[in-house]
């Protein structure tokens, strides 16, 4: 026997709360005086509880929130769980049927899972509406499937995963927009097939969940002012969009527009001259705020703005580059500063060409040209990469810039600007060049953008 009660007793009744449903109990007492002497132990008595409840417990997983997979009703095989073996094949947390180990990544997972099983939670919806369900599961070769039922309704159905490669390799799967209504429910997860493990369960309510970000910003300089256009965002509880500027092409964004309900603005508070760079967000009727758009640029005063932009992720070139005999240039997923893709040179490569095709001005002499570039430690010395412009439709060439191996910093991007005046109409062009020897010596370039002025 284990003493349950921390203090004396001074009433003659106690209720056990720390108990397993299905698994019988052997209780005794005794009387202690008040010189702590304490009697022998009374007769035995036994008990087993019965009927479904929430565990731990006391009261039901709350949604919104994460739920443990291994902590699933009390109430014993057949009416918490169904499992088709006998025994907890991982001899951890708890001692029923339920096959339940240790997880890599913390707590408990339920494992040597088989078609046909289920669990079942005691469950409480705070408010009624959709909501996010996201499983972590994993399975060493098969994949698996599965659905979520509340009170008898299958609420998700069939879901399914391919193998993750290791019984601890976790992966999210989703159930989008999964309808719930308020109040208290008897939720079951379903097995549907064999060999995988599920280890929680996260429920988010879409109201929480921030709008896409806005997409399309374009940036139109006027002589006074530069105007701003997207795309609308689709959410239904979309409230207004805000806008940030910056001077520095990145970072730097400071608030100059909210409470928009409109697709678009016009910046009026502007310095001739000066290069713009603006993203916007959309912000939803529960304050919640997206990411930021894509970067736009203008320069008021300027005949063009924007005039030229590539991150590379777009199908090879884009139809805005070029290279020389060699075809040492590629896009690459090894790199990005944004998005999954940059244009990639490696050797053998003897001042490998990417060449522009004419950019056209709309009218200016004056451009402004950023970029990012990068190059890997494995560059000798006398190996580079090399950024040329040329103002006259490629006529001849002026070097501005070299990353040099062994000389400049290796394994960073270095964010580029340049002013390039007196261009004739049409007629600049870009050009990146790459010197290196072997296959694993590589130099990359990303956001090639272009501001005319």
């Amino acid at each position: 026997y284990s003493q349950l009660n921390g203090s004396l007793l001074t009433s003659s009744d106690y209720t056990d709360n720390n108990v397993t449903n299905g698994i019988t109990y052997y209780y005794v007492v005794t009387a202690v005086d008040t010189l702590s002497n304490e009697s022998g132990v009374s007769s035995q008595v036994s008990a087993m509880p019965s009927g479904q409840s929430p565990y731990p417990g006391p009261n039901p997983h709350g949604i919104p929130g994460r739920i443990e997979a291994a902590d699933y009703d009390s109430g014993g095989e057949g009416l918490a769980f169904h499992d088709t073996t006998s025994g907890n094949s991982g001899s951890v947390y708890r001692s029923e049927d339920v096959d339940i180990e240790t997880c890599g990544e913390g707590g408990y997972n339920v494992g040597w899972i088989a078609n046909g099983e289920w669990l079942e939670y005691t469950v409480e919806v705070a408010s009624t509406g959709d909501y996010e369900i996201e499983f972590r599961v994993a399975s060493q070769s098969t994949g698996g499937n599965f659905h979520l039922e509340f009170d008898g309704v299958d609420v998700t159905g069939t879901i399914s995963f391919s193998a993750t490669g290791g019984w601890q390799t976790y992966t999210s799967v989703y159930a989008d927009s999964v309808t719930l209504t308020e109040g208290v429910h008897i939720m079951r997860l379903s097995m549907d097939a064999d060999y995988w493990n599920i280890s929680r369960m996260a429920f988010v309510s879409l109201g929480d969940l921030p709008p896409a970000s806005p997409t399309g910003l374009a940036a139109v300089a006027g002589e006074t002012s530069v105007s701003l256009d997207w795309d609308d965002n689709g959410e239904a509880d979309l409230d207004f969009y805000k806008v940030y500027r910056s001077i520095t092409s990145g970072s730097g964004y400071i608030q100059i527009a909210s409470n928009l309900s409109a697709s678009s603005y016009t910046d009026n508070s502007v310095t001739v001259g000066t290069t713009y760079y603006y993203v916007v967000t959309a912000v939803d009727s529960d304050t919640n705020e997206s990411d930021v758009s894509n970067e736009a640029a203008a320069a008021p005063g300027a005949v063009g703005g924007e005039v030229f932009f590539d991150s590379f992720e777009v199908n090879e070139w884009n139809g805005l580059w070029t290279e020389d005999y060699q075809n040492d240039w590629f896009r690459s997923t090894q790199r990005a500063t944004d998005g999954s893709r940059s244009a990639e040179v490696d050797g053998s490569a003897s001042d490998a060409a990417l060449t522009s095709l004419l950019i056209d001005l709309s009218g200016a002499s004056n451009a402004t040209v950023t970029f990012s570039w990068l190059i890997e430690s494995g560059l000798d010395t006398g190996e580079y990469l090399a950024f040329d412009v040329s103002t006259n439709g490629g006529s001849s060439w002026s070097e501005l810039a070299r990353l040099r191996g062994n000389v400049d910093q290796e394994n960073v991007w270095h964010n580029e600007s340049f002013d390039v005046t007196g261009i004739s109409g049409g007629s600049l062009r870009l050009r990146f060049r790459g010197r290196m020897s072997s296959s694993n010596e590589d130099a990359n370039v990303d956001e090639v953008r272009v501001v005319a002025w």
